[in-house]
């Protein structure tokens, strides 16, 4: 009797705290998505205006190489070295926010594990089982979830890195040498140039595509945090309910 009573106000008192931990977390979470949202279409509509100004400049450096006019040629491409060198810095800037995604869903991944057994040592100790197989349905989904989006994530930060690699590449490989069109020579350097260029171009739109998804992954998984914290305010309810009556009984017992 002594042990079980024991084992009751253990329960008591170690459960409710994690219960209500993971409820904060999950409002962590929820903000930290938000947050997310916000810097993702902050980023989305920085990254339309430098694509806008990016492709002006490389158009008028087509025209003017196609013309031979030497002069626009120059400043054309005077311009797009440093548009090419703000999008490298960000492309590094992008590819270590998707790493730190990488490790976050990692970590919640384990948060909701924890989660899982924290909803069966509850059933254990309380000798209840009438809602454990709504728990096990919520941490199955829960978990579902944080494999999908751990696996969206480390796609993301492969993607991202392969584009601030290739980018690097691309800008090392634009010329710091007047372009001179009078000649085969110099034609031939200038088409090799506008073609570096291009790729550059595409790998911008392609960066424009993948923040854009990244947006409408960070809206479904606000969605799914939501639904979390529903489920955990659930179980602390349903903790809470138990906790009463055991309280209660244990009461009795000692009477």
């Amino acid at each position: 009797m002594l042990r079980s009573g024991l084992l009751c106000l253990l329960v008591v008192v170690v459960l409710p705290t994690s219960v209500f931990a993971q409820v904060g977390r999950d409002v962590a979470e929820r903000a930290s998505n938000r947050g997310q949202i916000s810097q993702g279409q902050q980023a989305l509509e920085r990254d339309q205006q430098e694509l806008q100004r990016f492709s002006q400049q490389l158009g008028s450096l087509e025209q003017a190489v196609a013309a031979g006019d030497d002069a626009a040629a120059n400043a054309a491409l005077a311009a797009l070295g440093p548009l090419v060198q703000t999008e490298v810095g960000q492309a590094g800037a992008k590819a270590e926010s998707a790493r730190r995604e990488v490790a976050g869903g990692m970590s919640e991944t384990g948060s909701n594990r924890r989660e899982s057994r924290r909803n069966r040592d509850d059933s254990d100790a309380f000798g209840r089982t009438d809602d454990d197989a709504l728990d096990a349905g919520r941490d199955a989904m829960n978990r579902m979830d944080d494999v999908r989006d751990v696996s969206d994530e480390k796609r993301d930060l492969e993607a991202a890195v392969a584009r601030a690699q290739r980018q690097q590449q691309l800008a090392q490989g634009l010329t710091k040498q007047p372009l001179s069109l009078g000649n085969a020579a110099g034609r031939e350097q200038a088409a090799a140039q506008v073609a570096l260029l291009k790729e550059f171009e595409q790998l911008m739109r392609q960066d424009l595509t993948a923040t854009e998804q990244e947006i409408a992954e960070d809206r479904r998984e606000a969605g799914e945090d939501r639904r979390e914290t529903r489920d955990d305010l659930r179980e602390a309810d349903e903790l809470d309910n138990r906790m009463r009556r055991e309280t209660g009984n244990m009461g009795r017992r000692g009477r």
